[in-house]
């Protein structure tokens, strides 16, 4: 599965998703006013594409000079204009292309979004979240249509389990991937992950006794979740996913200003404490000389006072930043050692994240997290490796999607996670505006830029520091002309 946050030009990456769209799209958003992205799915229309939209019954989408939805069924798609006492029901904005892709967010279809702080996330080869999107867009068109009634019944789902314990004993395993696809949507409910792990990597035998123990107590199972439940468990997974790909981005961004950083100390440290240390000691010129006046004001003195006191703790802290920095090893790595230790990074993050846990393991989750930072951080691939390692083979990785049941303290759960999403997104505008991010934005992404860009300006600051000691000279000589 691939999971990915946009923040900027919205608009554009939803436009090249449905230009590249082969089959099928399914669309509900609450308003769409953009002429761009009807005319592109006008054009997929008359390519002979599945074309279906869900929107508000309301005068922004049905009012005089707005878009010309009549063009679009004339092209054989298939349009849905929801009551307005319905609008509860459109809470959801997304779109579905080609049963492989889902785009889901804040961002409404309309001229106005564009300008607007929105946000967006692309769901890519998950045929869970397919799956249960996909129901949410028939609930739409027809009321009647419930997210339960698309899960396998348990004789059903029993049938299953019996067939591919079967195909294991008879040696028939390739037969065994087209009956587990097919219980995919009811894995969860009917809590058959651990079966799921052990087909998935090959251990028949392990599968097979669990398939045994299963069937042995499967009259004591029942799968009791209304209707509610499952569609507030389907927003808290969606919410989750969106969390993960707005901090995985995050993560990225903190690891791009980490690395820059590091290479400003190795390439600019020496000349950049320098200037600190002329600025430091000009500041204290200027305060000592500013005492021996007689006709100085004593405001006046404690201010610049406390002007040199800052410059030298300036000039204190970055120094010991760049002690530190030096007496640090760190691994460099090349751009296909940096890919893997960012996937694996990312991996192991999504699993052991504070805020996707439940209560009772977060302590744990904490511990584990500030480890794989630290290593991560250290470009330490094998301990990063080790500590992802363990996480897959423990527990940590159900989220609360998968584990709560109560109604109300699912109510709960999505109140929590849609606030740390609304911090999550706070803290990445935040690093999207670092000057460190604009610099990078500017010169490129790629490590051997930023190297060049350094060097580059080590003239600058050469010239620079050349500046201050001429000025901290004239400083000088001009108190001593005065004694």
């Amino acid at each position: 599965m691939s999971v990915k946050a946009y923040f900027r030009d919205i608009h554009n990456v939803i436009l090249d998703y449905i230009q590249k769209a082969e089959n099928e799209i399914l669309i509900a958003v609450a308003w769409f006013t953009d002429l761009e992205l009807f005319d592109a799915l006008c054009k997929k229309a008359q390519q002979g594409l599945s074309i279906r939209l869900v929107l508000i019954d309301d005068e922004i989408n049905r009012g005089v000079g707005k878009l010309n939805f009549v063009r679009l069924q004339n092209l054989k798609a298939q349009i849905t204009f929801l009551e307005t006492q319905n609008f509860n029901r459109m809470h959801h904005k997304f779109c579905i292309i080609d049963q492989k892709i889902v785009i889901t967010g804040s961002y409404n279809w309309t001229k106005q979004a564009r300008n607007n702080e929105e946000n967006i996330t692309v769901i890519k080869d998950e045929v869970h979240i397919y799956d249960d999107y996909s129901a949410i867009f028939n609930q739409l068109v027809d009321p009647q249509v419930s997210i339960s009634t698309i899960k396998l019944s348990p004789d059903a789902v029993k049938r299953r389990l019996e067939m591919i314990k079967n195909f294991i004993f008879l040696d028939e395993t390739e037969n065994i991937p087209s009956q587990l696809s097919k219980l995919a949507p009811v894995i969860e409910s009917y809590k058959l992950e651990q079966i799921h792990t052990f087909l998935e990597k090959g251990a028949y035998q392990q599968a097979a006794e669990e398939i045994t123990i299963f069937l042995k107590n499967f009259t004591a199972i029942v799968v009791s979740e209304d209707h509610e439940a499952n569609e507030l468990k389907f927003e808290l997974k969606i919410l989750e996913l969106r969390l993960e790909s707005i901090t995985n981005e995050q993560a990225d961004l903190e690891r791009d200003i980490l690395l820059f950083n590091r290479r400003q100390y190795e390439i600019l440290g020496d000349l950049i404490k320098e200037l600190l240390r002329l600025k430091a000691e000009y500041q204290q010129c200027i305060a000592e000389q500013a005492k021996q006046e007689q006709n100085q004001e004593q405001e006046e003195i404690d201010e610049l006072e406390e002007e040199a006191e800052q410059a030298k703790d300036t000039y204190d802290e970055y120094s010991e930043e760049y002690e530190e920095v030096q007496q640090t090893e760190v691994k460099q790595l090349n751009e296909l050692e940096e890919k893997e230790l960012k996937n694996i990074f990312r991996r192991a993050r999504n699993l052991c994240h504070p805020d996707k846990v439940t209560e009772e393991k977060k302590e744990q989750a904490s511990q584990i997290f500030i480890q794989l930072k630290e290593a991560y951080d250290k470009n330490d691939i094998a301990a990063v490796k080790i500590i992802y390692a363990k996480l897959e083979q423990g527990d940590l990785s159900q989220t609360k999607s998968s584990k709560l049941k109560s109604i109300d303290i699912l109510r709960s759960s999505i109140s929590e996670i849609k606030y740390k999403l609304e911090q999550a997104i706070q803290a990445l505008h935040k690093l999207s505006t670092d000057p460190v991010t604009m610099t990078i934005n500017q010169i490129g992404k790629n490590e051997s830029q930023w190297v060049d860009y350094l060097h580059n300006k080590r003239v600058s600051f050469e010239g620079e520091i050349a500046a201050w000691q001429e000025k901290l000279e004239q400083l000088r000589v001009g108190e001593f002309n005065e004694k």
